[in-house]
C-alpha cells in the first residue's frame, strides 16, 4: 500500500523561501506557463493569480508583467511598481534565473523608447506627437529635475484620465529605472496652463543625460567623515503632552555638497505599545538604540552612507539616512529589519531627495 500511494502521489510542490527555492518552483510549473501564455486565454487567473502570491513569498513588494515577443520568446518581467527600495530585490532575482529555452527574464520594467510607444487609454491618444514638455525652474533648488508634460487634450474633466495615461506612457518609453531615478518631479497639464514654452517630447531623453551627467560631475567624489561632527538635541511637546524629542548631526544639516548623497532613507519604528506619554520605555530605548548602532556598523560614512539623525515621537522613532547609492542601502535595512523581527517593528522608505527636504524642518531650526 505504501509504494502504491507513493507512486500514484504527486510530486511534493516547492516551498518558496529564497531566489533559489522560487526559480526551482517557477522550473517546475514553466512548461505550462508557457502553454498559457501562448494560449493568451485567462491568463490573470490561470497564472497571474499563481506568479503574484508567489512573488510575495519572497518580498510582497515585487510585482510580475508577462508577454510574449515578436520571435514567439515568453517575457517575465519582475517589478517593483516604481518603488526604489524594491528595484535591488527585483535585479536580484533576476540575477539567480535559470538559462530556460523560449523564456526571457528582465529585471524592471525595461524602456521602449519614444518611437516604439504610442498608446490609447479611454479614447485619448498618448504619443510624443500628443505630449511635450518643459522644466519647471526653481532657483532655490537648481538641481531639481521637475517636469511638466503638456498633454495637447489635457481638460479640467479629463485631467485624471490624461494624468493616468501620460504616466504609463513615459514608464513604457523611458523605463521602470530611469523613471524613477532620472526625473525628480512629474506634473502634467494643457495648453491653457503653459508657464514655458513646450519642447518636443524626442528631446526629453538628451535632456534628461545631459541634466544627470551635469550633476554627477557637479558632485563628483563628495564623502564625508562624520567623526568629529557636532550635534544638537530638539524637544518640544504637542497640545496632548506628548513630548518629541531629535537628535540630528547639525555639520551635516548645514553641508553644502548634499547632492552627492542624493538618497534619502527614513527607517520607522513603531513602539506604540511600550511608551509613557508618547516616549518609549527605557526596555524599547535600549532595542531601537542596538538596532540604530548595528544598522551604522554596516552603513558607514566613507561608504557613502551619513546618518543624519532621528527623532523619537507618539509611539514612533524615525531615523534619517542619506545615501550616495540606494540597492546597497536598501539590502541592509531589509536584512537587519529581518533580524530583528520580533524585538521590534520596522520599516523603510527610499527616495530621491536632493537637498534633503526630508529633514528641512531640522536644517531651519539650526
Amino acid at each position: 500500500m505504501s509504494l502504491l500511494k507513493k507512486l500514484f502521489t504527486p510530486a511534493r510542490e516547492v516551498i518558496i523561501s529564497d531566489y533559489d527555492s522560487f526559480w526551482k518552483w517557477f522550473s517546475f510549473h514553466e512548461k505550462e506557463f508557457y502553454s498559457i501564455l501562448q494560449s493568451r486565454t485567462n491568463v490573470d487567473t490561470r497564472l497571474m493569480n499563481r506568479l503574484l502570491p508567489a512573488l510575495h513569498k519572497l518580498n510582497p513588494g515585487l510585482f510580475c508583467v508577462c508577454g510574449i515577443g515578436d520571435d514567439d520568446t515568453t517575457e517575465l518581467i519582475i517589478s517593483a511598481e516604481g518603488n526604489v527600495k524594491n528595484f535591488v530585490f527585483a535585479e536580484d532575482l533576476i540575477s539567480k534565473a535559470p538559462m530556460i529555452p523560449g523564456w526571457r527574464f528582465t529585471a524592471l520594467k525595461p524602456a521602449a523608447g519614444l518611437d516604439a510607444v504610442s498608446t490609447n487609454q479611454k479614447g485619448y491618444e498618448f504619443s510624443r506627437e500628443k505630449i511635450g514638455f518643459y522644466a519647471k525652474k526653481d532657483p532655490v533648488h537648481p538641481d531639481e529635475i521637475s517636469l511638466v508634460f503638456v498633454h495637447k487634450d489635457y481638460n479640467r474633466e479629463n485631467a485624471q484620465q490624461i494624468e493616468n495615461g501620460t504616466f504609463v506612457f513615459l514608464e513604457n518609453a523611458l523605463g521602470e529605472l530611469n523613471l524613477a531615478t532620472l526625473i525628480d518631479g512629474i506634473e502634467v497639464s494643457g495648453p491653457a496652463q503653459l508657464e514655458d514654452e513646450t519642447i518636443a517630447l524626442e528631446k526629453l531623453i538628451p535632456y534628461l543625460k545631459w541634466r544627470e551627467a551635469e550633476f554627477v560631475e557637479k558632485y563628483k567624489g563628495g564623502r564625508y567623515n562624520t567623526e568629529a561632527d557636532r550635534y544638537a538635541t530638539f524637544s518640544g511637546q504637542d497640545s496632548n503632552g506628548f513630548t518629541s524629542i531629535g537628535l540630528m548631526n547639525t555639520d551635516l544639516l548645514q553641508w553644502d555638497a548634499k547632492g552627492s548623497h542624493p538618497w534619502m532613507m527614513t527607517i520607522t519604528i513603531n513602539y506604540a505599545g511600550n511608551h509613557i506619554n508618547g516616549m518609549p520605555d527605557k526596555q524599547m530605548f535600549r532595542k531601537m538604540d542596538r538596532f540604530e548602532k548595528d544598522l551604522c556598523d554596516l552603513l558607514v560614512d566613507e561608504k557613502g552612507y551619513l546618518n543624519i539623525g532621528r527623532q523619537t515621537y507618539n509611539g514612533m522613532r524615525t531615523v534619517y539616512f542619506a545615501c550616495a547609492e540606494f540597492r546597497h542601502a536598501s539590502r541592509i535595512a531589509k536584512l537587519m529589519i529581518a533580524e530583528y523581527r520580533g524585538v521590534i517593528d520596522a520599516d523603510y522608505t527610499i527616495c530621491r531627495d536632493k537637498y534633503w527636504m526630508t529633514v528641512e524642518k531640522f536644517s531651519s531650526a539650526c
